[in-house]
């Protein structure tokens, strides 16, 4: 199964250029590091481009299972339409691309494909009637089965821009988290409402049908083998218990996005000399190997051969 992406980026306008061409190629690179096998990338595009590379983009459809529609420049509502503004667009329903079309054209993909409309517009156009909204029509997302609509600002509200040699601060939040392993699609879209909001920005998505835990990258896996433990070895990991040597000696571990530490819990029973409990227990030690994704093994071992020989203590190990 293929995952492909159209990636729309204007930027020269003529006047109010903005950050689209920058935000379009690094979000293109970033999605075939993702493994996407087909992309487009349309740089500045008029009407006749844009509409062509969505004929190139239905015609990818058969067989894929994620698909990326992404638009970073200008936009805009009329008559509770959205638009996608050309660079040789006009402020109505004849010069500009409507949402609706996207729409059509997704709706070649398989009702089982993840369908993704990311729209990094600030919707701030000059010209439009007085008294017109500003901001997503909310209302008209079509609600295509398998598609999630993610836009830079929420019903009724602008983004910020970037400037032409820069990228948008949705899209640059984009790019700080899209490619990290193992960070399901709620995460990633509630990760960036937050740095955002910090920046008074309030970026929303709309769901029909998407599962939140939808990966564009699959979490990173470990195997991890205990072949010693006296009496007991636990390994925990962020977010509880991966591993009890007691009841399990190797395991395929699954880590979350970002760092993650381990900790090494060692436990000691009363020692028995001929069914007496000493008054001492005897040393610990572990062994432990965790075998990485490019099948080298971190080994992870310690021992005492008396136990408090100094006094009460804990340690730490990290590798």
């Amino acid at each position: 199964m293929s995952k492909i992406a159209l990636v729309i980026g204007n930027s020269n306008y003529g006047e109010d250029d903005v950050s689209g061409r920058q935000d379009a190629i690094l979000m293109n690179t970033a999605l075939k590091q993702l493994g996407f096998t087909w992309t487009k990338q349309v740089p500045d595009g008029d009407l006749v481009t844009i509409r062509a590379a969505l004929k190139d983009f239905k015609d990818q459809m058969d067989g894929a299972s994620v698909v990326v529609f992404f638009y970073s420049g200008h936009g805009f509502q009329l008559d509770r339409k959205n638009y996608l503004y050309p660079i040789d667009g006009t402020l109505d329903s004849l010069g500009s691309l409507s949402l609706d079309e996207v729409q059509v054209v997704l709706g070649f993909a398989s009702n089982t494909a993840v369908k993704l409309v990311i729209l990094d517009a600030c919707r701030t156009e000059k010209g439009l009637p007085d008294g017109a909204p500003q901001g997503f029509d909310q209302e008209q997302a079509p609600p295509l089965p398998g598609s999630l609509y993610a836009f830079a600002a929420g019903p009724n509200l602008v983004a910020a821009s970037g400037k032409p040699d820069g990228t948008s601060p949705y899209t640059a939040a984009l790019l700080r988290h899209i490619r990290e392993p193992g960070l399901s699609l709620g995460d990633l879209f509630g990760t960036v409402l937050a740095e955002l909001m910090k920046v008074g920005q309030s970026p929303a998505f709309l769901n029909n049908g998407v599962p939140l835990g939808f990966f564009l990258r699959d979490p990173v896996t470990v195997n991890a083998r205990v072949d010693q433990a006296d009496d007991d070895l636990i390994l925990v990991l962020p977010g509880g218990i991966a591993l009890d040597a007691n009841d399990q000696k190797e395991k395929v571990l699954t880590l979350k996005s970002g760092d993650n530490p381990i900790s090494l819990l060692v436990f000691n029973e009363k020692t028995f000399h001929n069914g007496q409990s000493w008054e001492k227990t005897e040393g610990w030690e572990y062994d432990l190997k965790v075998t990485l994704p490019d099948g080298s093994v971190v080994p992870f071992t310690d021992s005492e051969d008396v136990v408090f020989k100094d006094g009460p203590h804990h340690g730490s190990c990290s590798k």
